[in-house]
């Protein structure tokens, strides 16, 4: 297996001013506050729980490989999140026991610290490692050393890098389309013709730079909407989005799965759109679906 150099994230990419920082922290914790104060976060965190629920996702991919691959996305994990978010999250994955776990970015949150994220990152394991690409708010609430973080808790961070998982497929892993410094030739630079590719994006906006180069893309930073209103288009999506929302979409022969996420960003609600675990099999017999 053919792996890239450890990296750090580029620096400094392309950071919100501390000025735009403090302003979308301060309006959270506005918001936060007064719905707080007049009990209405409460009553939306209760109301809201059932469609907290984590759901596992699972995708039968297509591929000539001599033996199929499972592979577990997370996304968007906001580290602590809300109660149980992360221990759901981990569960599920244990109980999946993928060969291979993606990370699409997003691990921070405005009240975690470097011990918050070693205590779950540390938890995952699979036998052809943990990945992780860069978010845009992995850049505007930065781990003081996000890349010896990493190495402690063993997940590689791949940032326009690419690695050999197994003979004949690789892994490329893009910076982040908002706040990162996204560079596909650097990326591909590596993979050698006719290897079978998949390629990691925390916005799925870069899917457009790379869709003929990868067969599958995989990708965060939607949150499928969360909060959605059955027959009409998301009420709100972050930069970076593009037209991809969740699910599945295709374009110049290549695929992209955009995952749900984990956690809850903004409010403590999500309507008609759970948080997901997506397991892929790579390769062999479709999975069917566990009852």
């Amino acid at each position: 297996m053919h792996g890239p150099a450890e990296v750090d994230l580029p620096n400094p990419g392309r950071p919100l001013s501390a000025e735009r920082l403090r302003a979308k922290l301060w309006r959270h914790r506005v918001i936060e506050s007064a719905l707080r104060r007049t009990g209405i976060w409460s009553l939306m965190e209760r109301g809201s729980r059932p469609g907290r629920r984590l759901e596992v996702t699972r995708h039968a991919v297509p591929a000539p490989l001599a033996s199929s691959l499972t592979v577990a996305l997370l996304a968007d994990l906001h580290l602590p999140g809300q109660a149980g978010e992360a221990d759901a999250m981990l569960a599920a994955v244990r109980e999946e026991r993928p060969d291979l776990i993606l990370i699409a970015g997003d691990i921070t949150g405005p009240s975690a610290t470097e011990a918050t994220y070693a205590g779950v990152l540390s938890r995952l394991a699979a036998p052809r490692g943990v990945w992780m690409v860069p978010g845009n708010w992995d850049y505007w609430l930065p781990v003081p050393d996000l890349g010896a973080l990493s190495r402690r808790t063993g997940v590689r961070l791949l940032v326009n890098a690419a690695a050999e998982l197994a003979p004949g497929v690789w892994l490329a892993g893009l910076d982040d389309d908002v706040a990162g410094a996204p560079d596909p030739d650097l990326a591909f630079r590596d993979v050698p013709p006719g290897a079978w590719t998949m390629a990691m994006v925390h916005c799925p906006s870069g899917f457009d730079a790379i869709a003929a180069r990868c067969a599958l893309a995989l990708a965060g930073h939607t949150h499928g909407g969360q909060i959605r209103v059955p027959g009409l288009p998301p009420l709100w999506l972050p930069a970076g989005c593009g037209r991809y929302v969740a699910g599945w979409y295709a374009r110049d022969g290549s695929r992209l799965y955009v995952s749900r996420g984990i956690a809850s960003k903004g409010l403590p609600m999500r309507l008609f759109c759970r948080p997901e675990v997506a397991i892929f099999r790579i390769g062999g017999p479709s999975p069917g679906r566990r009852p």
